[in-house]
């Protein structure tokens, strides 16, 4: 097979409301790459720092345990505008009226995308040990060159 070939895994995620023309309203997820996580730190560096030390103090229960849930719940009440741009990356809708849009979905609808988000993530990056090692190189170069300017 060739990478051409390949097709990028998805997730649906199922969106509140009635069906619409007998089908369940949703839309499609994908993990996070290296690009989105680079647009993400240039954009959000300042809470994604946060974030990271808010993992650093949980992740001893989230490594034992294996659910996001406590923390994707902490990030979604004190970052809603970092999720609402993980979401429309992870959709491929980086635009104004998607993060609006991913902004006011349900609290639940938005723990269900996330987590497929991280689980389709963290299979691309090899684990999250990987994903983590990745994520804190990324931020310490945002960093520097925050720092140069």
């Amino acid at each position: 097979m060739q990478l051409k070939d390949f097709t990028i895994p998805r997730t649906k995620i199922d969106l509140p409301g009635p069906p619409i023309k007998g089908e369940k309203p949703f839309f499609m997820v994908r993990g996070i790459t290296l690009d989105d996580m680079t647009f993400l730190v240039s954009q959000h560096l300042g809470p994604i720092t946060r974030a990271v030390k808010m993992y650093q103090e949980s992740k001893a229960d989230i490594l034992t345990t294996g659910s996001f849930q406590g923390f994707i719940m902490a990030m979604a009440r004190d970052f809603p505008d970092l999720l609402a741009e993980v979401i429309s990356a992870a959709a491929d809708s980086l635009d104004d009226t998607t993060r609006a849009v991913a902004k006011q979905l349900p609290l639940s609808t938005q723990i269900i995308a996330l987590n497929e988000i991280v689980r389709l993530t963290v299979e691309d990056a090899g684990g999250l040990k990987n994903l983590l090692a990745e994520m804190q190189e990324r931020l310490k170069a945002a960093a520097a060159s925050v720092e140069e300017k």
